[in-house]
């Protein structure tokens, strides 16, 4: 008992003398993360707080912080590090300037979670998708945004729990409360239910329209539902556009709604394989028959980015003339070659296996060889086989005395399979089919070349890139909601945020293109600054805070003289100013 009482001793002596706690009364200044400084002054711009509190229905007695503040407030949180944005915001403001973010008054205690859930209530009554397309639209308007083309696509969102209908019985503007069900999941999350979330967005990857819809939606559902949704709010101006979307776009009865001589509207997508009978191969074996490609080369600036080659043809299809181009892509070889060195593996595991069995009869064997060649009977591969005949001799045991028993021959059969070779007709469709694609359009060729189409319909990363942002933690982690109507209107603050992202995007890349100086080399890397994307926007701002001055304007403690001319010129170019 001595011993360990010294020992606890020299312990207590070690801890005080090398280190030491103390309390501290003062807390840290309120400061503003940097990134959530530049998208507040770009919400400001949009006057986005008053476009919510003029939309939606509420009492101005009744609330201690209005609802457009209360949104603005959920969208700011997206540009801290969160894990969810409706999670405990109060938590996620403390120790931030919410009164100059906010306004004056608004501290983070007001921004509790039966604030934020009612003003959730309050956006859904309002139906989130036309809200939605009207700030869209004033954004462009408000930025000067041009814009000729339209990428449409869809993805899902996933949720855990149950939940309850919808206090408020008011319809969104689908004609029902969107329903969180179970559909196919793009998230690989089979488990889990979802709301599919379609969108719209523009060359510039600047979101037009944003819908959300039951979890169970197809992707030709919300083809068919956007097309109408962009004919009713761009009308005359639809024949200057071009839609562009993925192969779920084209069936029958949309290629004739596209079609349609009143309204026509431009598009380009990818043909499927089993549209009007097949005509996606015929033309990929036409055009390897043909071989009159047209070079395009690379698309993307990346150093080892693959190269293209085009070939056109026109056919008609259901009395409309259209192009197709056949693509064919240096990519698509490796593809051919993986899948090739896959199928060999595949085969010569399977034969080893069927090497090792032993049957009691020649039917037998021959029947799993029926089988083997069934299973594997689209394989690259060619093989043959030969039914062999095992004779055993088995003697009695001990010794065979004076009159010794005949020995027994056992007989059974094995398969013996071998590869030749590779099935060259196989091969040479599997390399077809891996490295050529077709695209179909409507564009005329006074408007757009062949090549012209591959580039314009590649531009549809720009939306991918808005589903990938989504699915980031910090917009939309697996969030707990009572009622769907709740995550509609907070999906669409999520998008609303995605606008944002956007736009400071777009401004920053037009602000960079329009220079007539060199700017410093403030890129990754101190690189120059080509082509500037949002993520590395908020990665260079990220380090730094704003801290409000005794003269009411903001002071940036930046590390180093560097870190200063990264910090001025990103807000030159953004056209901000420390207000």
């Amino acid at each position: 008992m001595k011993k360990k009482s010294k020992i606890k001793k020299k312990y207590k002596k070690k801890t005080k003398k090398n280190f030491q706690i103390n309390i501290v009364n003062q807390e840290p200044p309120p400061n503003i993360p940097m990134p959530m400084f530049v998208a507040n002054q770009y919400l400001e711009k949009v006057n986005f707080v008053g476009f919510i509190n003029d939309n939606v229905v509420w009492d101005e007695k009744q609330c201690k912080v209005d609802p457009g503040t209360l949104a603005k407030a959920v969208i700011l949180s997206t540009f801290k590090e969160i894990r969810a944005p409706l999670y405990k915001i109060e938590d996620n403001f403390k120790g931030i300037d919410t009164e100059a973010l906010l306004g004056v008054g608004v501290l983070p205690e007001y921004l509790n979670d039966d604030a934020i859930a009612n003003m959730l209530d309050r956006i859904f009554q309002a139906k989130t998708g036309p809200l939605f397309s009207t700030l869209s639209l004033s954004c462009h308007t408000e930025f000067n945004i041009p814009f000729k083309r339209m990428h449409s696509d869809t993805t899902t969102l996933s949720f855990y729990g149950e939940y309850q209908q919808c206090e408020n019985e008011t319809d969104n503007e689908e004609g029902e409360v969107i329903k969180v069900v179970k559909g196919y999941n793009k998230d690989h999350l089979p488990h889990c239910k979802q709301i599919v979330v379609g969108k719209i967005v523009n060359e510039h990857g600047i979101a037009l329209v944003n819908s959300n819809m039951d979890g169970n939606t197809s992707d030709i559902d919300w083809n068919n539902a956007a097309l109408k949704l962009v004919k009713d709010i761009f009308g005359e101006k639809m024949s200057q556009m071009i839609y562009i979307a993925d192969c779920k776009l084209i069936n029958l009865p949309t290629f004739k709604i596209l079609m349609d001589p009143e309204q026509e509207i431009k598009f380009i997508s990818r043909c499927p394989n089993n549209f009007s009978k097949k005509i996606a191969e015929k033309l990929i074996q036409e055009a390897h028959k043909d071989n009159n490609w047209q070079e395009v080369g690379q698309i993307s600036p990346q150093k080892n980015a693959c190269t293209y080659h085009v070939q056109e043809y026109k056919r008609q299809v259901a009395d409309y003339e259209v192009r197709f181009v056949v693509v064919k892509s240096s990519a698509g070889k490796e593809k051919a070659e993986r899948k090739l060195a896959k199928d060999k593996i595949v085969l010569e595991n399977a034969i080893i296996d069927l090497n090792k069995k032993i049957f009691a009869c020649e039917a037998d064997a021959l029947e799993e060889w029926a089988r083997f060649q069934k299973e594997h009977k689209k394989s690259f591969h060619q093989f043959t086989a030969q039914c062999q005949k095992i004779e055993t001799i088995k003697r009695p045991r001990g010794n065979p005395g004076k009159n010794p028993k005949p020995p027994i021959i056992e007989i059974n059969w094995r398969i013996s399979i071998t590869i030749e070779g590779q099935d060259e007709e196989r091969v040479k469709n599997l390399n077809q089919a891996e490295e050529s694609f077709v695209l179909i359009a409507n564009v005329s060729e006074n408007e757009l070349g062949s090549d012209d189409i591959l580039r314009e319909y590649k531009g549809q990363h720009v939306v991918e890139s808005q589903f990938r942002l989504l699915k980031e933690p910090a917009l939309a982690s697996t969030i707990f909601l009572k009622t769907p109507c709740r995550i509609d209107a907070l999906t669409m603050l999520l998008n609303v945020s995605l606008l944002i992202r956007a736009l400071i995007q777009y401004q920053i890349r037009k602000s960079v293109q329009e220079s007539q100086e060199e700017l410093p080399r403030i890129g990754r890397d101190k690189g120059k600054l080509v082509n500037p994307t949002i993520s590395y926007v908020i990665d260079t701002l990220s380090p730094f805070n704003v801290i409000k001055d005794t003269e009411g304007g903001y002071v940036c403690n930046c590390h180093s003289s560097y870190d200063v001319l990264r910090v001025e010129t990103i807000f030159s170019l953004l056209e901000l100013d420390f207000r």
